[in-house]
C-alpha cells in the first residue's frame, strides 16, 4: 500500500456539489466507494458510523466519511446547508487500500472559521459542471488545495505547534535579514548545532529548508515596505 505525503496528493474529483437540505433529511444507513468530505455551510449534521458515538457537525466543519464505512447521516437544524466532495486522492482506490495520506484525514475538522473554505467548495463544485476545456483540471486542483488547508488542522494532531527553538530561529531570522549572507551558519552558530542538523529541524517543523525561509521572509519584509 502506497503511503502520500498530502503535499503529493492528486485528488480526481467524481462529484462536487452544493446542495439545501430539507428539514430532519435523513441518509443510510448506507457505504460509499469513495472519500467525501462535507462542509456545511449552514445549520447542522449529525454523523454515526456503526455502534460508535453521534458525531455533531456544526456550520463552518467538515466531515470526512471514509469508503465502505457503514454510517447513517442526517439534518439536525432547520435550513441546513451543505456542500460535497467526492473523490480519490491517489493512485487506485482508498477502499481498495492502494494508498494512503498522512497525515490522515480527521472525522471532523474544524478550520478555524475560514470563510475561504467555503467559497472553495463552491468554485469546486462550479467547476464540476461546467464544460470549459481546463474545468476538470482546475476542478482538482481546487479539492487539492481545499484538503491541503484542511492538512494543516490535520498535522496539528499529532504535531500540534512549532516547537520553541523552532520559533525562536525563525525570529533570528527576521532580526537579521539586514544581513544579505544570512544563511544556515548563521543559525548554527547561533543555536550550537551544525548546519546539517538546522536543515533536518527546518525540513521536519515546517518542511521548507533554510534557505527557503530565508527568502520568504525577506519577500514578506519587502511586501511590508
Amino acid at each position: 500500500m502506497l503511503t502520500l505525503p498530502l503535499a503529493q496528493i492528486e485528488p480526481r474529483v467524481r462529484l462536487a456539489n452544493f446542495h439545501q437540505c430539507t428539514d430532519a433529511q435523513h441518509w443510510g444507513p448506507r457505504r460509499i466507494i469513495d472519500l467525501q468530505f462535507i462542509y456545511v455551510l449552514r445549520g447542522e449534521l449529525c454523523y454515526q458510523a456503526g455502534d460508535e458515538e453521534t458525531v455533531q457537525i456544526p456550520a463552518g466543519s467538515v466531515l470526512c466519511i471514509f469508503p465502505t464505512t457503514a454510517h447513517d447521516l442526517w439534518v439536525s437544524a432547520p435550513e441546513s446547508m451543505i456542500s460535497g466532495i467526492h473523490c480519490e486522492i491517489g493512485p487506485g482506490t482508498w477502499a481498495s487500500r492502494d494508498y494512503r495520506c498522512d497525515p490522515r484525514p480527521a472525522v471532523v475538522t474544524t478550520p478555524n472559521a475560514d470563510q475561504h473554505i467555503a467559497q472553495q467548495f463552491k468554485l469546486c463544485a462550479e467547476m464540476y459542471t461546467a464544460y470549459g476545456s481546463f474545468s476538470r483540471d482546475r476542478c482538482n486542483a481546487i479539492c487539492k488545495d481545499i484538503l491541503l488547508g484542511l492538512g494543516e488542522h490535520w498535522h496539528q494532531r499529532t504535531d500540534p505547534a512549532l516547537s520553541m527553538r523552532m520559533r525562536e530561529m525563525i525570529s533570528f531570522i527576521r532580526e537579521h535579514l539586514h544581513n544579505p549572507n544570512l544563511s544556515r551558519q548563521d543559525l548554527a552558530s547561533e543555536f550550537y548545532v551544525t548546519p546539517e542538523h538546522i536543515n533536518y529541524i527546518f525540513k521536519h517543523e515546517v518542511h521548507m529548508t533554510p534557505s527557503e525561509v530565508i527568502n520568504r521572509e525577506r519577500c514578506i519584509r519587502a511586501h511590508q515596505l
